[in-house]
């Protein structure tokens, strides 16, 4: 798994965790705290990316949420 892999699969997690819409600023920090520093940019554009992928779904400003509540994709794992 590479690094944006290993980041994608964090903010899944993350937001598999969270009672709530998660948003970057948020997520950024949360994955501070666990060892991987990323840029709030860095973060914005994953999150981005995981929108297109279908795995997360924006909610207006307030930050995204899994696909499906959790029954969305996941990234395969190798």
């Amino acid at each position: 798994m590479n690094d944006r892999e290993g980041a994608m699969l964090a903010l899944l997690q993350l937001m598999s965790a969270s009672s709530g819409p998660l948003g970057t600023r948020n997520a950024q920090r949360e994955l501070a705290k666990r060892g991987r520093e990323l840029s709030e940019s860095s973060v914005s554009r994953l999150l981005r990316e995981m929108d297109a992928r279908g795995w997360t779904v924006p909610v207006g400003t307030k930050g995204r949420t899994l696909a499906g509540e959790g029954g969305g994709a996941r990234p395969r794992r190798s």
